[in-house]
């Protein structure tokens, strides 16, 4: 029989288990979110000036106006090209730098202010694998990135020598924290179509914004195969994350959760046209690989330490209670999401804006049953018709064969969505800029005089079957 007080100290050391992190597990998960933001710095890169200059899309004066006082980017100093490269070249090596692991304590706040600065500069751009990645970002300012497979860890090698294992208030907030997009977007995903019909993963596949031609082979799979991914889906964000924690047989339960996870998000990446949002998600579940996986792999070069450190010795008590804060903070900024009535000053609020600690995990929640494709008509002064979207293309109205590819990646495509529903001076600052790109590179009589951007609505019904294409004007515009 054991001893009330030896289950007692058994179940503290499962409790640590079950919600610390190892720390061979947080390197991989340096490396990949330093990888990730490296890739992400690189191809917005390809669209420095339209997306973050003055001469863009988005002038900083209209931001500045637009946007609420707390606010705060280091992108909105300067709108000229120059100073954008800068900040943009800065934030690629402190990437590098966070990926080598050096001076993480350092490099990673760092690398957190200048993402959320660049997604501040232009909030329209925005995604659900950018509000993750500030997520991930910031939590992991309360966790040890450079404790292993680091320049810091080779420069003072005997700093984390005592275990392989971090827990503390830190590792258990972002456990958590990754856990609530997959149950906060269960309890969105409230519609019949998820919950009765089964109809959910259908309707997802229908929208041509996001779909593509794999989804769309899928899409011709039978409806008994739909429904049953759609109920598989609802099933693995629920209980998934509950498994993670499983008190028996932690180590193979975590790592079949994860390799589930990871098949679940690589299909769907396969499927639609997501961008970074797979990879991150992936990234994201790294923080559960278990010190059991490492040292099945590792055998007999394992490192020879085990334990679980001090809370107190390796993040300061007042460390733990800021994560417990924050915790707390997300949990409720996430039950609101699901209940609007629940009460939260704007006060409050303005601390969840200003951190990128906002969230809304309720992407395919309808899923919605509306779709459709922008077609730009531009008139040359010679009066001839040119399709500013694909150039190389005549003007047609039919629908393309694929609609993702006629953007010309996944933030243009983001940025138009927003035409239908953002203001006038929105639109002509969108449409200023067109002429401006078009008038610099073309002369006399092929220069463009007026343009007309179009929006051609679907709506997608059972069976394939979708509505006749109904032609809406968003904005006439003559360039000076």
């Amino acid at each position: 029989m054991f001893s009330n007080q030896s289950r007692l100290h058994h179940w503290k050391l499962k409790a640590q288990e079950l919600l610390g992190i190892d720390l061979r597990s947080l390197a991989i998960f340096r490396i990949s979110i330093a990888l990730i933001i490296i890739v992400d710095l690189i191809t917005r890169a390809s669209d420095l000036e339209p997306h973050y200059t003055d001469r863009g899309v988005l002038p900083i004066d209209r931001v500045i106006e637009d946007s609420p006082k707390w606010r705060v980017s280091v992108h909105l100093l300067n709108g000229s090209i120059e100073f954008q490269a800068a900040l943009f070249v800065i934030a690629g090596l402190f990437a590098v730098a966070l990926l080598l692991g050096y001076y993480t304590r350092f490099v990673t706040p760092v690398v957190w202010f200048l993402t959320i600065s660049l997604n501040s500069r232009n909030p329209f751009l925005m995604q659900g694998s950018d509000y993750l990645l500030c997520l991930l970002l910031f939590w992991s300012m309360f966790l040890p990135l450079g404790a292993r497979y680091s320049i810091d860890h080779l420069r003072n090698p005997h700093r984390f020598q005592e275990s392989n294992v971090i827990f503390s208030g830190g590792t258990v907030a972002a456990l958590l924290q990754i856990c609530f997009v997959y149950w906060f977007s269960v309890a969105l995903k409230s519609s019949k179509d998820w919950l009765i019909r089964g109809t959910g993963i259908y309707y997802a596949l229908m929208l041509d914004r996001y779909v593509t031609n794999f989804g769309k082979l899928l899409l011709e799979s039978h409806p008994l195969f739909l429904k049953f991914l759609t109920y598989a889906t609802m099933g693995l964000e629920a209980f998934g994350p509950l498994l993670a924690f499983s008190p028996f047989f932690s180590g193979p339960v975590r790592c079949l959760v994860i390799v589930s996870f990871t098949v679940f998000h690589v299909s769907m990446g396969l499927a639609l046209e997501l961008w970074l949002f797979t990879y991150i998600c992936m990234a994201s579940w790294l923080l559960f690989v278990p010190g059991w996986f490492w040292d099945q792999l590792l055998g007999k070069f394992k490192t020879p330490v085990q334990g679980v450190y001090s809370p107190i010795r390796e993040q300061a008590t007042w460390k733990n209670v800021l994560a417990a804060f924050f915790l707390i903070y997300v949990l409720m900024w996430n039950l609101r999401t699901v209940n609007p009535s629940l009460f939260f000053p704007k006060v409050i609020q303005s601390i969840g804006y200003s951190l990128r600690l906002d969230q809304w995990w309720g992407l395919f929640r309808g899923p919605s049953r509306k779709d459709g494709w922008h077609v730009m008509v531009g008139k040359l002064q010679d009066r001839t018709q040119v399709n500013l979207l694909n150039p190389d293309r005549t003007v047609s109205w039919e629908k393309p064969e694929l609609v993702i590819a006629i953007y010309k990646n996944h933030r243009w495509r983001k940025y138009l969505r927003f035409m239908r529903f953002e203001s006038l001076q929105f639109k002509e600052d969108y449409t200023r800029y067109l002429c401006q790109r078009w008038n610099e590179t073309h002369t006399d009589t092929k220069q463009l005089a007026s343009l007309e951007i179009y929006f051609l609505h679907e709506t997608n019904y059972l069976n394939r079957r979708v509505s006749k294409p109904k032609k809406e004007l968003l904005l006439s515009y003559t360039c000076e």
